[in-house]
Formats: structure tokens, sequence, C-alpha cells
């Protein structure tokens, strides 16, 4: 499937969808790649108050809801959006770490 530049550039309406559905599987990879990254960091972190990294999680989330918005984002819903993404790798996380540290 090839991807159009913009989606003005869609034909019909199979087109559109072919191009959602390529944008959606790119998103689920790079989720993949960075469940890669937060499971190697949990080695690199002593305590569990360094998974839950409070001030990293409010500062990203803060610099994620300004990357919303230079791309005329709703920063509302990307803020509710990497809130559920990070919850749920930081879950995930605290498993990996809790493995390294028993």
């Amino acid at each position: 499937m090839r991807f159009m530049e913009k989606a003005e550039d869609c034909q019909n309406i199979e087109e559109i969808r072919n191009c959602i559905d390529s944008i959606d599987k790119s998103i689920i990879s790079q989720l993949f790649l960075r469940s890669s990254y937060v499971k190697c960091a949990s080695k690199y972190k002593n305590i569990m108050q360094e998974v839950k990294a409070e001030d990293r999680i409010k500062s990203m989330i803060m610099q994620r809801r300004k990357w919303a918005e230079e791309n005329e984002l709703n920063p509302d819903f990307i803020q509710f959006l990497f809130e559920n993404i990070v919850e749920y790798f930081i879950s995930k996380e605290s498993i990996e770490w809790q493995k390294k540290n028993q």
C-alpha cells in the first residue's frame, strides 16, 4: 500500500482507509518500540520511585501538550492519550523492575 503524502491526494474512500490503516500500523509498531525502551529502562532504576518518576511524567506530558499544539491537535486529547500510555508502560516497567530486584 502506498502512503499518500497528504490526505487530499487520495482519490477515493478506499485509499483514505488504507492510509489510515497504514498510519495505525505504524503507531502500533512505534508503541512496540517504545515498550522495548521502557523495559530496558528498568535496568537503570534503583528504587521504585524512579520507575514512577512523577516529575518526569509531569514534564513529559507538558511537552506532549506543546507538541500537540504545534501540530494543531487538541492538547487535552493528547494529554489523555499519553497519560494512558504512560500508565500502561509504568505498570509493565514496574513488573520488570520487581523481577530484577527480587
